[in-house]
């Protein structure tokens, strides 16, 4: 059984099995695992007698399906569109069959994940969430789909780019389908204090050939990782990924002027994960490739 794998306990012996038997095109972790991404191309089929051992969402691909899924006991018929999520919690039943071949992208996400982000929101910590069959919710679709193609491009965005991810989809989760649903956030328009913006600045700077991760850059600001992405983005106009990017690329500038160094060697010195990362992330912050850039000094 793979070290990550988005899984099912049957009622009766409490076997662990996995959770859409079928083929499994993709297969992710981020955040240590906190959260699995899951691509499926499954034949017809049924599931019953199954439990989930982790909160999950599933997306459907490529075209419509007709799916029977059981509801408060009671079955019920819906055509899921492409793009349509379906949100179950941990612990809940998995009550469903399909007669033709379907294409579905699955997630999970353990419970200490949900409970962190949960504290953040003023939301009790044994949250569960409401159970919504082929909804459309295309902000939590955009983020589940970000993470499907991280995992499918080989994760060349980084660390603080999946915990990001990985937190905006719990964040996501709660404030559509907790049970006990947050209120709005009131706004804090002053941001990170100049000092501590400038120890995170600090931080990053010297370490940016490093992979640098959300929690430790929360860590230096004395917040937790949601509050610090909302505050840091006030204070800066960009997301901690964005703007620790902004900085590699500036600092891929400076190296550029020594004719010594690679393009490749550059790259490493700042962080990225390639050189074909350090191409498209420079070419789309600057408008040109490096080569082009470094051409024209």
């Amino acid at each position: 059984m793979p070290a990550h794998q988005i899984l099912a306990l049957t009622s009766d012996s409490q076997e662990a099995v996995p959770f859409c038997p079928g083929t499994v095109l993709l297969s992710g972790a981020f955040v240590g695992g906190e959260v699995v991404v899951e691509r499926y191309d499954l034949p017809p089929q049924e599931l019953a007698d199954v439990y989930l051992e982790r909160h999950t969402l599933s997306i459907q691909l490529e075209r419509p399906a007709l799916f029977e899924h059981r509801q408060d006991g009671r079955w019920h018929t819906k055509v899921v569109a492409p793009g349509a999520v379906t949100v179950r919690s941990a612990g809940s039943s998995a009550d469903v069959c399909w007669r033709q071949p379907v294409s579905m992208l699955g997630l999970s996400l353990s419970s200490v994940l949900l409970a962190s982000a949960a504290a953040d929101l003023a939301v009790p910590d044994r949250v569960e969430l409401v159970y919504r069959c082929g909804v459309e919710d295309p902000q939590l679709a955009h983020v589940a789909l970000a993470l499907h193609a991280e995992v499918q491009a080989g994760y060349p965005l980084g660390k603080l780019y999946a915990e990001s991810l990985g937190l905006a989809l719990a964040v996501c989760l709660l404030q559509r389908y907790a049970d006990s649903a947050p209120g709005p956030e009131r706004p804090d328009a002053s941001g990170l204090p100049a000092r501590t913006l400038r120890r995170v600045s600090d931080y990053v700077l010297a370490h940016l050939d490093e992979p640098l991760g959300l929690e430790r850059l929360a860590s230096l600001a004395g917040l937790s990782p949601h509050h610090f992405c909302r505050q840091f983005k006030r204070s800066t106009g960009f997301s901690p990924h964005r703007w620790v990017l902004r900085q590699r690329v500036e600092q891929a500038k400076q190296l550029m002027r020594e004719p010594q160094l690679t393009l490749a060697e550059i790259a490493f010195r700042v962080g990225f994960s390639s050189q074909s990362h350090l191409t498209t992330s420079f070419r789309h912050a600057v408008g040109v490739t490096p080569t082009q850039y470094r051409a024209g000094l």
